[in-house]
């Protein structure tokens, strides 16, 4: 069983989602197979990534066929080496269309970009439990995080991301630049988010009530969304099996006491 050292965005995305998927993932450690998209959506990182890191001292983008390049040797390398839950993805296709957005993305937004800092880490201490995070971009003026999305992405009421992000660099803005994924591949608008004062002191508020919560060994699932099912958690079966196992001993203990 793991001790929890630090949180993340993602980390505190999925305690809020539901505290039991949580638990298997940090506290038992237990790996799931990697999602086709997710897999989609690394490469395409990679590729930004090299080129951004190069263009600090540069600048100049790389050509795109180079990028579409790295893009197909990343993807490739995590197809032969990671467990992939692929469902109805076909590997060939995601190649096709990681190497479309990664052309789209280097001819419509790259040009306008001068990088300061690439995959910057930041850890800043909220209370007793440090939040750690990768910051994908950033530039004299922005925070650019990188997205790839089966879908157009909207704004949430409250970003945790944009808000931790926000809280270690308070004078620049975050933007999120999302790469969509359908049959006819887009780079979505840039998105920027508004966080307010306010709305940082509330993630704090989150962020500290999450970390009670985890040491007091609250961990309760959350079967009211579209992640509560086999296609989207990989925990699904055993979560129903150890949440009703805990449930009949703590009855049985009550009634022997």
């Amino acid at each position: 069983m793991s001790e929890i050292e630090h949180l993340s965005a993602s980390s505190i995305n999925m305690y809020l989602r539901c505290p039991m998927q949580f638990y298997f993932r940090y506290i038992l450690g237990l790996k799931i197979p990697t999602a086709a998209m997710l897999v989609l959506g690394s490469a395409y990182h990679k590729a930004l990534e090299v080129n951004f890191k190069q263009k600090i001292k540069t600048f100049k983008d790389m050509p795109v066929q180079d990028l579409q390049d790295i893009y197909r040797t990343d993807f490739t390398y995590r197809k032969n080496n990671e467990d992939i839950d692929w469902k109805e993805e076909k590997p060939e296709q995601m190649i096709d269309i990681g190497t479309k957005l990664v052309e789209l993305y280097r001819k419509e937004k790259a040009p306008l970009i001068q990088p300061v800092e690439v995959e910057k880490w930041i850890t800043m201490p909220i209370k007793n439990m440090p939040i750690k995070g990768r910051i994908d971009l950033i530039t004299k003026k922005n925070i650019i995080d990188h997205k790839t999305s089966s879908r157009k992405k909207t704004l949430d009421p409250i970003d945790i991301q944009a808000s931790i992000y926000s809280i270690a660099m308070p004078n620049l803005k975050f933007i999120y630049q999302v790469a969509v994924k359908t049959k006819k591949p887009y780079i979505q608008e840039d998105l920027e988010v508004p966080v307010s004062e306010y709305d940082k002191l509330f993630v704090k508020s989150i962020v500290f009530k999450i970390t009670q919560a985890i040491q007091a060994g609250i961990f309760i699932p959350n079967p009211t969304g579209w992640w509560c099912s086999r296609d989207f958690c990989g925990y699904y079966d055993r979560c129903k099996k150890l949440t009703t196992r805990f449930y009949l001993m703590q009855k049985r203990r009550n009634k022997n006491g």
